[in-house]
Order: structure tokens, then sequence, then C-alpha cells
């Protein structure tokens, strides 16, 4: 390549010659030249074409649009316009009346069920926590604890029995659209802010999971609550968590489910071992519209739905003639997960692509779908579905004929039960303040805390499970 005057000049050190004119964009003509040349090859040609039917299409795009807006605005000018928005507001108007009549309802529904619940978990509250006071944790020291959406109450009490501070059970109400109602919540304690800014009106029906929030002890104490909701006890969701700890974000991982393949191959391509441990029991467990009269299902059948060849109710006794709606978790989420290894286990099944609105992208998605739609059927895990999701239209399947509850859990007689694991670093020193954590969890006064959050306590001999 032949270089310019100034530009050989400028390399070997020496300005150009007076009497030779400097041309100052001399190397940026150059690199066009270079540009135009590319472009003229088969494949800079190719990306040219398309480019220009890109404008072109865009081009009648804003004809059509500009051709409608004309329209409309003819439109706007009639009797019958003002009539139809006249009725149109009333009818607005109605159901946001309405929408709010029905929304206190379900949350009085949802509150009465559920603080009930949790009223149950109060008299299991551990008295004596001398062995958390003698770890010699502070907001300094406590580790940096993630985990799944489930396990988030769970991160909280830990964190507030250790720390000395009191924890509550909130209530949100439902929301949904097109009235986006902020949760009664104490943000200024919480982990994140609930409003929407700015605020959104195109958002569906939602029920918002009830969450436990550590509260100040006293006036002069807001700061160590406000350590635990928004860093100690943060619960970014289970793929998350497990991304966090393997890029060294968090230092424990309180987990629905082993890591995923994905997550698995991140961490041995990161050179990252993660141990494992049981720390509680829960199940996954499959959910109805309260107004479906089927009680029982079984395995096999659950496994023929998601098939598709099983695909309505009249199959079951009692069940309805209408079809059945299988709602189905994105991967990597930790009912995703669990369903693949004890529903499927093994076998491939194909998500219905061409519905993707079956697809339930929050643990909260299928209580959303399953009490709008009675005739579908959705997945979640025992601990979400009794103690957060606040859904009092809604209710479990008995699997085989048993009752998912906290007796058929523990003793295994529920055929989907799954292991809540710690999840750490194996390189994770022995006496860190993660590992004296994790030790104490373990302990009879851990698990005491355990219970008190609502999981079911796993057994005396705790199985070590490895993974690379």
């Amino acid at each position: 390549m032949v270089l310019s005057t100034f530009s050989a000049a400028r390399l070997a050190g020496t300005p150009p010659a007076a009497d030779q004119p400097v041309d100052p964009m001399a190397e940026t003509k150059r690199i066009n030249e270079e540009l135009r040349k590319l472009h003229e090859t088969p494949i800079g040609k190719k990306i040219a074409d398309m480019e220009n039917r890109f404008d072109a299409t865009f081009e009648q795009f804003e004809k059509a649009r500009e051709e409608l807006r004309e329209q409309f605005s003819q439109i706007q000018q009639t009797e019958a316009y003002r009539d139809y928005q006249k009725s149109r507001q009333a009818f607005e108007n109605k159901r946001q009346t309405k929408w709010a009549m029905e929304r206190k309802t379900m949350a009085e529904a949802a509150r009465k069920l559920y603080a009930a619940r949790h009223a149950e978990l109060k008299k299991l509250s551990a008295k004596d926590t001398r062995g958390a006071r003698q770890l010699g944790l502070d907001i300094l020291t406590y580790p940096r604890v993630d985990g799944s959406t489930s396990t988030h109450p769970l991160s909280v009490i830990i964190a507030s029995r250790v720390l000395g501070s009191p924890y509550e059970w909130m209530y949100p109400e439902p929301t949904g659209s097109p009235w986006r109602v902020r949760p009664d919540l104490p943000t200024n304690l919480y982990l994140f802010d609930t409003s929407d800014d700015p605020p959104r009106t195109d958002i569906e029906f939602t029920l918002t999971a009830s969450r436990v929030v550590a509260k100040a002890a006293k006036a002069g104490q807001e700061r160590l609550a406000i350590m635990i909701n928004r860093l100690l006890a943060a619960s970014s969701s289970t793929h998350d968590a497990y991304i966090n700890l393997i890029e060294g974000k968090c230092d424990l991982n309180l987990t629905a489910r082993p890591p995923s393949d994905d997550e698995s191959t991140l961490a041995r391509n990161k050179g990252i071992k993660i141990e494992l441990r049981p720390i509680a029991r829960d199940a996954l467990v499959f959910i109805v519209n309260q107004r479906n009269p089927v009680k029982i299902i079984g395995r096999n059948q659950i496994l023929q739905i998601y098939q598709g060849k099983l695909k309505s109710w009249a199959k079951f006794e009692g069940g309805p003639t209408n079809l059945i709606v299988a709602l189905w978790r994105e991967r990597n989420s930790g009912s995703r997960e669990l369903f693949d290894a004890l529903v499927t286990k093994s076998e491939e099944l194909h998500e219905p692509r061409q519905r993707p609105d079956l697809f339930s992208n929050s643990m909260a998605g299928p209580f959303n779908r399953v009490t709008q739609e009675p005739h579908s059927l959705g997945y979640s895990v025992y601990y979400y579905e009794h103690y957060m999701a606040l859904s009092p239209y809604t209710r479990t399947l008995g699997i085989d004929g048993v009752e998912p509850t906290a007796e058929t859990i523990s003793s295994g007689k529920y055929p989907y039960v799954t292991q809540v694991y710690a999840a750490y670093r194996a390189n994770e020193p022995a006496e860190s303040p993660t590992m004296k954590l994790l030790e104490w969890i373990l302990s009879s006064e851990g698990q005491a805390i355990v219970r008190e959050s609502g999981y079911i306590p796993v057994k005396s001999g705790i199985d070590w499970w490895h993974y690379p």
C-alpha cells in the first residue's frame, strides 16, 4: 500500500517539506476509497440491495401510516366518533370501578388464606437462637446471599434471625391492565422500587406474591433492615443466582434446584466447582383453577398432557369437556428444570412454539393464567404455592392419589419431592462467614429457622452433592 507523502513523513518522524501541500484529510480519503471497494464486493452489493429494500419498505410504511392518520382525522370530526368515545369512556370508567372491587375481593381472600398459614408458622418460631448470636456476624461480615424467587423468604428470615432484626410477611394486592396500582410496601426498606416510571398501562393481570421484609426493631435501626432487604438477602432468580455465584457476586445461593446444564458448563469454563448441600425439602406441584372439578391426576397422565397425547379434561372422572391448556415455564427457571428432571426425565418434549403465550416468564405467571383460564394446568413448587403465591382461586392436584402437604413431602410419599440446596464455591475457606452460616443452617437451631420459614427441614442424614 502506497502511503501519502504526509503519512510517510510522519512515520519517519520528519515533517513534510515546506513546498509540498499538506492534505489534512488524506488518511480519511484513503479509508473511504477502501470502503468503496468493499461495497463493490458481492457481499457488499447484496447488503446494499437489502438496505435499499428496507428503506423502500419503510417509506411505504410511512406513507401508509400518513394515509391512516388522515382517515382517522376525518373520522374524529364525525358525530359517530364522539358518541363512540363517550360510550367507550363510560365502559372504561365502569371497568375501572369493577376491577377495583374485584381486586379488593381477591386481595382480601388471599390475605385471609395466606395470613392464616403464616400465623401457623409464627407458632413454630424458634425462641432461643443463641447459636445464631455466637456466629458473631454483622452487616459487614454477613455473606452475600442470593437465591431462587421461592427461597427469598427463607433468606430474609435467616438474615433477620442471625442479625437480630424482626421481619414481617407482606400482602400486596393483585395488579393488572389497564390500572397499575402500587403495592402497599415499605419501599424504603425493600429490595427494589415497586413503582413503574413511567407507569405501564399494557401489563397483564398479575398476582403479586407475598414476601418477607426485615423491619426496624425500633427507631434508629432502619439501616439494618435496609441492608438485609436490599443487599444481604436479595434473591434475583434461580438462574441468575447461579450466575452470580459463579462470577463471585454472591457467596451463598439458596436454590430450588441443582445447576442446569448451561450453568454447569459455565462453571466448568470458568474453572469453578460448585458444592451443594441440602438444607430443606420442597416439591413440584401442579395447579388448576378452583372451578375445575378434577382433583387427582396420575404421573403418566401429566406426561401425556405435555406430550400432547392427552388433550381434554373429559378423560378424567367428572372432568369438563374442555381442552387442557398446558402452561410451560421457560428453560433455566427453577420449576422448569424440576419439571424436566421429575416429570419428563430423559424424554425430550417440544414446547408449543406456535403459542408463546403459554410460556409464563415468572413464578406468578402460572397462577395468573390459571386464575383467569379455568381449563389450564400449570406447575410450580409447593413452597411458593402454599406461602407466597397469594392465589386464593387456584389449588393443587393430588398426584397418584397423594396431596402435596408438609407431611407427605417430609415422608417422601408425595412423588415429586425435591431438595432445596445451599450452593457455594468449592474453594470457600472452611472458617469463612459463608461456611459458618451454612453449618449453622444445618444445625438443629438452623433447621428450626428453616421450619419457621415454612420449608420442611431435611432429616439428620445429609448427603453431599458435587457438581463440577
